[in-house]
């Protein structure tokens, strides 16, 4: 197959529009698009300010997607539209760049908008599913281990449950808080809908988010449970060793009725 040559300008090549493919595996964590109108407008108002990142296909005269997603969108949008784009800027990844590169780069280069925490966690679980730990994964994207793993926990809600995340009638870690508590698909659904339904309007006629105080499991939990559910979060950060150890140490005694002057010993 006949390969042709790109156009080049400093850094940056002219992709043609039909020879860049949008591959699933790398590009399947966004669920919010946003504004792809507003940012077609800007694009067709002051140009392609920042190139996409694309991967040269092997052996293909094509290049996949590797980040920009949202703007290929909105270019696609303007080119319906009539507007001529005779090459799209692109940076041209190097031939060892890996679905995982891709993966962490989507955390860590964002500079357009950024990712919620279920898209993230949806991220987290590829890079999981690809052989990463939690603690790894956290040290590459900066992140904590608590923050990685509470979003992993998101992206695993039932589908009906991130939907409502996704659309923003639902705090994400709301729904994994109600979940650990009734500990069943329908039940949660159910208490998740009654709530977004009950919440009050703000004066634009929108509904308030729903977060844990408009759940009354998880409102009404003893002060033990809501206990129980800091101390499982605690647990999962290991940076915060000395702080774990000390707040399960007070958990363990409360939990078995000892007295203040007990829980006291704790501060010697």
């Amino acid at each position: 197959m006949s390969q042709e040559r790109l156009k080049r300008v400093s850094e940056v090549f002219l992709v043609p529009l039909d020879k860049i493919v949008v591959s699933d595996e790398i590009n399947n964590a966004r669920l919010d698009m946003g504004n792809i109108d507003e940012l077609a407008s800007s694009i067709e108002e002051c140009g392609l300010r920042v190139p996409l990142l694309v991967k040269k296909s092997r052996g293909e005269d094509e290049y996949i997607l590797v980040q920009g997603k949202r703007r290929f969108q909105a270019i696609q949008m303007l080119v319906k539209r009539g507007v001529d784009f005779p090459g799209i800027k692109c940076f041209c990844a190097p031939l060892n760049y890996k679905v995982e590169d891709s993966l962490f780069d989507q955390i860590v280069m964002n500079d357009g908008k950024p990712y919620s925490n279920l898209e993230q966690g949806i991220v987290f679980s590829q890079l999981v599913d690809r052989g990463y730990t939690a603690t790894e994964i956290a040290k590459k994207t900066g992140k904590s281990i608590t923050h990685v793993n509470n979003c992993m926990e998101i992206a695993a809600l039932p589908k009906k449950a991130r939907d409502l995340v996704t659309n923003g009638s639902v705090s994400g870690l709301t729904a994994v808080n109600l979940y650990k508590v009734v500990n069943n698909e329908d039940e949660l659904v159910k208490q998740l809908e009654t709530a977004v339904n009950e919440a009050p309007t703000t004066s634009d006629g929108t509904k308030k988010k729903i977060t844990s105080k408009n759940i009354e499991k998880i409102s009404s939990m003893s002060p033990m449970k809501k206990l129980e559910f800091v101390k499982d979060t605690l647990k999962a950060d290991n940076k915060q060793g000395e702080l774990v150890e000390f707040f399960c140490k007070m958990y363990s005694r409360l939990k078995t009725g000892q007295s203040a002057e007990s829980l006291l010993e704790l501060f010697d």
